[in-house]
């Protein structure tokens, strides 16, 4: 029996307040938490591709002249985890890069309220100050990548 297989492209949007590293999360209706921006991909995509049309859908940015996506993959991560969606065991394939926001961007999106800067206690402690939750997808990254400096 083959397993099932979730391929997706993840951004790794990363500011700074007071202080200390804070990263853009998306609200995923459908997890009912903060996660990353990001998304499945496309059968005719790279995962690079993945990202700048995500980052386009959920954002609202152009990718020619709010953002950038770095060239080259940040992290990989493959999880085996049950898709309470799909009801089944799958293989998770998720591959973030490295987005750079350009100043206006980051202005306009501050009054988005499907986007929030989480700081990486609030990842940690998988909910944010004012107790909305944050998906553990967030956390594996985080865990993976090291504490910040």
């Amino acid at each position: 029996m083959v397993m099932r297989e979730s391929l997706g492209g993840c951004a790794l949007i990363v500011g700074e307040r007071d202080g200390q590293r804070v990263y853009l999360a998306n609200w995923n209706e459908k997890w009912h938490a903060w996660s990353w921006v990001g998304g499945h991909k496309r059968d005719d995509e790279s995962f690079r591709e993945c990202v700048v049309r995500e980052v386009h859908e959920e954002l609202g940015l152009d990718p020619a002249t709010d953002y950038t996506v770095a060239e080259r993959e940040l992290k990989r991560l493959d999880n085996v985890a049950m898709s309470a969606s799909a009801g089944a065991v799958t293989n998770y394939v998720l591959v973030w890069f490295a987005v750079q926001l350009a100043p206006a961007a980051i202005a306009r999106l501050a009054d988005n309220t499907q986007v929030r800067w989480l700081t990486e206690r609030e990842i940690i402690d998988l909910h944010t100050a004012d107790g909305q939750p944050v998906s553990s997808t967030m956390l594996k990254l985080i865990e993976t990548l090291g504490p910040s400096s």
